[in-house]
């Protein structure tokens, strides 16, 4: 009788601490799962097509690197970047996120002629960079779920890599130029991204432009006593998708 009594009161102990744990057990699980629902980071890659030029004070300096008879141009190039957004509901239809971005791209410039008696040979210069993004903030207005209007401002870093790849008339331009030109110029750069665009259920589409802030024109450059100055000025037209 006192086993059957002991047995009893053993498993009296037991099952609630069981049931306890269980219980616990079964809220942590819940607990994770809801905070893995509300973590909605959105990772997305993306590849620019960019329109490349350098703002510039010519109109006070006369261009004494490009050469008097000709104005910048824009001239073609590329960026492919990775990035995510963390955007946080405001309204039912708006979002505010921030975000980072990491891209491989480019800056440069074209030329072309604005006197009469000279030829528009085609000329470029380009140089391969690798950029930071640190800081996005954007909005994100639902116009359905699944079709989004998307502004964004933000600071880039950027540091050129390689050297500069160019043409003049049309050939490819004299290696000695090309030192120069990597002797007196920066290669660390940073300023201002902005961009609008819309999303098309996974994949978005996107006007940007990009401002650097930082002189590319070396102090130490021989400017015949002009201060020249040349900044990044890209616009891009980008495609993007999530994953």
């Amino acid at each position: 009788m006192k086993k059957v009594f002991l047995i009893i009161c053993l498993f009296s102990i037991v099952f609630p601490i069981k049931s306890q744990i269980i219980s616990s057990s079964s809220q942590r699980t819940t607990v994770k799962a809801s905070s893995k629902k509300q973590s909605n980071t959105i990772w997305y890659a993306k590849a620019s097509l960019l329109g490349m030029k350098f703002s510039h004070n010519l109109e006070e300096t006369g261009d004494l690197w490009l050469g008097r008879d000709y104005d910048m141009a824009r001239k073609t190039g590329f960026k492919f970047g990775l990035g995510f957004k963390k955007p946080k509901s405001i309204t039912p239809v708006i979002d505010l996120y921030w975000g980072m971005e990491f891209a491989f791209g480019q800056r440069g410039l074209g030329r072309k002629a604005i006197a009469d008696d000279v030829d528009d040979e085609e000329f470029y210069l380009k140089r391969n960079n690798v950029q930071w993004n640190p800081i996005n903030i954007g909005l994100d207005y639902k116009i359905m779920d699944d079709i989004i209007i998307d502004g964004h401002i933000g600071a880039y870093l950027s540091c050129d890599i390689f050297d500069w790849k160019g043409k003049e008339y049309g050939e490819n331009m004299d290696e000695r130029d090309l030192e120069e030109w990597g002797n007196y110029t920066n290669r660390g750069d940073m300023g201002l991204n902005i961009g609008i665009g819309v999303w098309l259920y996974d994949f978005y589409l996107e006007l940007g432009w990009q401002r650097g802030f930082v002189n590319i024109i070396s102090s130490e450059a021989d400017n015949d006593g002009y201060n020249i100055e040349y900044y990044t000025n890209n616009l891009s037209f980008s495609v993007a998708f999530k994953f």
